[in-house]
């Protein structure tokens, strides 16, 4: 909700025009990509053999200062949110 916050103060500070320039993919194409990465993040745990919808987690990714940060399913889901949330919020704005 803070990106289309920010997205909403841009369009209200120059006009609308500019504003859907800066967003490089319409929003409804943004809320399908957001829900298919959504469903697709469940869609890895039957293929295991686990339930629908179970956190998985694969690589570990090393980082400075933290050690290692292992990458899984949930993290794919909330990406989807993420964008389907955008989406859906800069749509109505």
């Amino acid at each position: 909700l803070l990106a289309a916050a920010s997205y909403a103060l841009y369009a209200l500070a120059t006009d609308v025009a500019t504003a859907r320039r800066i967003l490089w993919i319409p929003s409804p194409t943004l809320i399908a990509i957001g829900l298919a990465v959504a469903a697709a993040s469940g869609l890895v745990a039957p293929l295991t053999g686990q339930p629908y919808m179970t956190g998985l987690w694969g690589v570990e990714i090393p980082l400075p200062f933290v050690g290692g940060v292992k990458i899984g399913t949930p993290l794919l889901f909330d990406i989807g949110v993420y964008f389907a949330v955008v989406g859906m919020a800069t749509l109505v704005v």
